[in-house]
């Protein structure tokens, strides 16, 4: 199993195109996909802020 983590674009078309060499041999694969928005900063935004909620949680 290989575990990459890379940054890359999607294009005008929607389309995210991967071309990512490997040492695995050749073979059927599962891949699961996980895409996390980079914020134009290089920070990434939080997303919810749950400080509205402090001290709601408990009663």
């Amino acid at each position: 199993m290989e575990v990459l983590k890379l940054t890359t674009t999607i294009d005008e078309s929607g389309y995210l195109n991967l071309n990512i060499p490997t040492q695995l041999a050749a073979g059927a694969v599962n891949i699961v996909v996980v895409l996390n928005p980079v914020a134009s900063d290089g920070k990434q935004k939080p997303s919810y802020d749950f400080s509205d909620l402090v001290g709601q949680l408990i009663s």
